[in-house]
């Protein structure tokens, strides 16, 4: 998610995503995943993207503010 709100606010592919964190394609789906069900990235599916389970994603509004709240000051993370 760090990389998403550091970035330019644009559709990121697994592949980018992949090559700027480092992730494997499996973990980089889970995270996907996790974030989509928080509602904190939307999906964009358009055609085969094996190995990953989506074309790409962008960071939603509500994503921002996630990130933003887990950064609050007393937070643990």
């Amino acid at each position: 998610m760090y990389t998403l709100v550091s970035g330019v606010m644009r559709q990121y592919t697994g592949r980018e995503l992949g090559s700027i964190t480092g992730l494997r394609p499996n973990d980089l789906n889970a995270a996907v995943r996790e974030l989509k069900s928080a509602g904190a990235v939307d999906i964009h599916l358009r055609s085969s993207s094996e190995p990953y389970t989506f074309t790409s994603i962008t960071l939603t509004p509500k994503g921002r503010v996630i990130f933003q709240e887990s950064k609050a000051p007393g937070c643990d993370t």
